[in-house]
């Protein structure tokens, strides 16, 4: 775990971690989880639900051999389902509107380098994936595929 300059719990490291800055963060989450109430966690951090993918800023592959912070959540407190994205998550303008918004994930892997068009939120129960929704994004058109989700 990681502390903010005013000594509050920062950066979650692990599963255990999230829970401990949520329950500080969030009264209605420390809650659920004494009374063992389900709870949706949805993650917006890029490659959190990611085994595999390419960085090309660094110009280098990333591969866990263990689960992904999004499975061990979910597997640590079954009553938390988590939504996450396999790629990087693209935020941008919404063009009615004016307010940001998910544009899209955009997913990499060490063959296809540019965009597998592949990317989107998976959902995990006990540490499983269940379902995926493609929200693939290509920020070179700033377009989006969006396939209805499928359970796994």
């Amino acid at each position: 775990m990681s502390y903010d300059l005013n000594g509050e719990p920062g950066k979650a490291l692990n599963a255990q971690d999230v829970n401990m800055v949520m329950s500080a963060k969030s009264p209605e989450w420390k809650a659920r989880m004494i009374d063992g109430k389900q709870i949706v966690l949805i993650l917006l951090a890029c490659n959190t639900a990611s085994n595999e993918y390419y960085d090309s800023h660094f110009l280098n592959k990333t591969e866990r051999e263990a689960k992904t912070i999004a499975q061990k959540i979910s597997e640590a407190y079954p009553n938390i389902t988590v939504i996450a994205p396999d790629g990087y998550v693209w935020a941008g303008e919404a063009p009615k509107t004016g307010k940001t918004k998910v544009m899209g994930v955009q997913q990499t892997t060490d063959k296809e380098h540019n965009n597998t068009m592949r990317g989107g939120f998976v959902t995990i129960k006990n540490g499983k994936i269940v379902a995926k929704e493609v929200r693939a994004y290509d920020p070179k058109t700033q377009k989006q595929k969006v396939k209805p989700k499928e359970k796994l």
